[in-house]
This record gives structure tokens, sequence and C-alpha cells, in this order.
């Protein structure tokens, strides 16, 4: 599918009498029919697309102590959650 949209309007400049300025707008959609082959034709001229990742290295590990403490503290929670109220 190729579509091509052009929108031209004219709008009056302020402060200059009779002088309109012309606003073209554009729109272009184009749809790929060639699969595979299109496909390839790019990896051979733009070369396969390389992903990365960016590790932050501020990152403060968690002692065992830490952990334990973090389960600790969770597991009070749904205790408290999942027991029925006493009222």
């Amino acid at each position: 599918m190729r579509r091509l949209k052009q929108k031209t309007r004219k709008v009056p400049i302020a402060g200059k009498d009779g002088v309109v300025e012309e606003i073209i707008e554009r729109e272009i959609e184009l749809y790929d029919r060639g699969g595979a082959d299109f496909d390839r034709i790019l990896d051979r001229t733009e070369g396969k697309p390389k992903q990365s990742v960016d590790m932050n290295a501020n990152v403060l590990l968690r002692t065992p102590e830490d952990r334990a403490a973090c389960a600790a503290e969770a597991l009070e929670r749904l205790k408290a959650i999942l027991q029925p109220n006493k009222n």
C-alpha cells in the first residue's frame, strides 16, 4: 500500500496586511511487501541489529541477613492479611 496525502492551507501573517503564509502538511504511508527477501537485503547492507544492555554498577547487593529480614517481614505481612479478624 502506498499513500500520499498533502494538505495546503494559507494563514495570514499577523501585522502584515494581505500577506499570507502557505503551510503544507504531507503524510506518506508505505507498506513492505518484500518479506524475507527484503530482510536479507537489509541484513547485507546494514548488518544485523545489535542488542546491548546497560548494567547499573551502583546497585547494592543484599547480604544473607538482609534477605532473611526482608523475608521475615513479608511473612509477617502475609500472616496479618490472611488471619481472620477476631473482632
